[in-house]
């Protein structure tokens, strides 16, 4: 019998063959990570009963983001980089892009390069936005105005102002919504201001005011102030209220609080006698004013009186009570006398007792010693009156002898009403004015002049006799 053995060649200690890797994915295949900070990706190898399962990790750009050898990724800093694992077993790969953003760095506030700003109307000016920190990640800003009619802003904060006005602007920042304000005053400036005089002349403690015009008229700020280059001479008030102070001369200039522009009055203060010598006065009780003039020391009208506080026919006559009588006119409507021929030349007549009550205050009507030393300073009676009479035959008769008023008395023709018939007589021969002494109970002295010759009269005439009235100063 023959036995078969069936022999095998494998060997009993052969290794069965190791198991391949297959495939490798990560647990990522995109993040976004912030600057600073990490994560870990986790690589899966299969087939699961893969030999070798071992994997290497690289960075596409280190600089980016970093990852260790055990799938930790670190942000760097803010870009883009792409990690890759790779398996040692069969060099299969897996990717995860990494997007790494910048570290938000919150805003904690905002200022701007003006809190308040003051802008002519039409101009504009740009405000700058401080945001800080300065590495803030958001620095964006929005611009607002409370007000557009008065100022607007764009985006870049350039504010316009667009009228007269106050308007707030905001700017807001998008992170955190922190504020700053700037106060927007729309103006218009000031060009101009002048005075309503240049030059000025003001007697001795009068007063005067100036006004001061501003231009343009819808200005912003108009206010001025004023002041005197010598206050002891003439001081002004904030109101442009000039006092003058003593005699000089002096400049009061006013300037405006914006723009700082200026005006100036020329103020020659004169002392209280050369002022009524040069501008004369104006009678308080009428309006009517006079000139005057100086003759020696004495301060003289240069013209007749005319106060006519009533009027009365040339009928009417008395010694003691006031007359007062309008050449050519015989009725009592004052109104309708002064519209009488001459009036306004020669002025009125009067009755010796409203002679002595018809002067304006600080004057008087002068005694018979004073038209004396009047008559006297310009050479005695007998040529004084060639001196006294208006030149000329306007108003005096021809020749009007000798005469050219050289003392600047202006005496005129103004005739006289007569006591006894109440008539009126002798206008454009004669002159007569009263002195305040009398020559007796009925009478009282006055002065005359004629016209052909150039002489002073000096007679004692009956009261109720109509003459004119020159009024010397107290």
């Amino acid at each position: 019998m023959t036995i078969l053995l069936a022999v095998s060649c494998k060997e009993d200690n052969d290794e069965p063959e190791a198991v391949k890797v297959e495939s490798i994915s990560l647990s990522e295949t995109s993040l976004s990570l912030e600057e600073g900070k990490t994560a870990t990706l986790t690589a899966t190898v299969l087939p699961d009963d893969a030999a070798d399962k071992t994997v290497s990790w690289t960075s596409s750009d280190a600089a980016i983001a970093t990852v260790d050898e055990n799938g930790q990724v670190t942000a760097v800093k803010a870009g883009k980089a792409t990690i890759t694992a790779t398996t040692t077993d069969g060099n299969k790969s897996a990717t995860c892009e990494i997007t790494v953003v910048a570290k938000t760095i919150p805003v904690e506030s905002v200022s701007l390069s003006s809190t308040s700003l003051e802008l002519e109307k039409g101009k504009t000016e740009t405000l700058t936005a401080t945001v800080l920190p300065d590495n803030a990640t958001d620095k964006t800003v929005t611009w607002k105005s409370d007000d557009e009619n008065i100022a607007k802003v764009d985006e870049n904060g350039k504010v316009t102002a667009v009228k007269v006005g106050k308007a707030t602007i905001t700017a807001t920042t998008k992170d955190g919504n922190k504020t700053a304000k700037c106060e927007i005053t729309v103006t218009i400036k000031v060009e101009s201001v002048s005075l309503n005089k240049t030059s000025l002349e003001l007697e001795e403690g009068k007063p005067a005011t100036l006004t001061a015009t501003v231009l343009p008229a819808n200005a912003a700020d108009k206010t001025v102030t004023w002041t005197s280059s010598d206050e002891t001479i003439a001081k002004v008030d904030e109101n442009g209220k000039v006092t003058a102070v003593k005699e000089g001369n002096i400049s009061i200039t006013v300037t405006t609080k914006d723009g700082n522009k200026t005006a100036t009055c020329t103020v020659n203060v004169l002392s209280a006698e050369a002022y009524l010598l040069k501008y004369g006065f104006t009678d308080s009780r009428d309006g009517t004013h006079y000139k005057a003039v100086k003759i020696g020391d004495q301060i003289w009208m240069a013209e007749n009186l005319k106060h006519l506080p009533s009027v009365n026919p040339s009928s009417e006559s008395s010694e003691t009570e006031a007359k007062y009588y309008v050449y050519f006119y015989n009725g009592s409507d004052k109104a309708v006398a002064k519209q009488e021929p001459g009036y306004k030349t020669y002025g009125a007549l009067y009755n010796w007792p409203a002679a002595k009550q018809s002067c304006p205050t600080g004057w008087h009507l002068p005694s018979d010693a004073e038209w004396t030393k009047l008559t006297d300073h310009l050479g005695g009676e007998n040529v004084a009156g060639g001196k006294l009479k208006e030149k000329g035959t306007t108003h005096w008769d021809s020749p009007n002898k000798g005469a050219t008023n050289e003392s600047g008395f202006t005496a005129l023709s103004g005739g006289c009403r007569r006591y006894d018939s109440g008539s009126f007589l002798d206008r454009g021969e004669a002159g007569l004015w009263w002195s305040s002494t009398e020559s007796s109970s009925a009478k009282a002295y006055e002065r005359g002049m004629g016209y052909d010759y150039e002489g002073v009269n000096r007679n004692g005439r009956n009261k109720s006799s109509g003459y004119s009235v020159r009024c010397v100063r107290d």
